[in-house]
This record gives C-alpha cells, structure tokens and sequence, in this order.
C-alpha cells in the first residue's frame, strides 16, 4: 500500500506543478492534503 500511495503522491503533485503551474512546495503540499484525504 505505502508504494502505491508514494506513486499517487508523486503523480499527483507532478500533475499540479507542471499542469496548474505550481511551485513544486505547493504541489507537494497539496498532493498531500489529497492523497491523505483519500487514503483516510
């Protein structure tokens, strides 16, 4: 589960810095406020 959530979480602020045009602190940061909401 831990390297499917670290792969989620990696795709996921990729896709927000690159595609929304984020710094990569805030893709990060909001990749984990959506990867921890889903997980929980």
């Amino acid at each position: 589960m831990e390297d499917e959530a670290t792969a989620l979480f990696d795709q996921r602020a990729g896709m927000l810095e690159y595609e929304c045009g984020l710094s990569r602190d805030e893709a990060e940061r909001l990749a984990w406020l959506q990867i921890n909401n889903t997980i929980h």
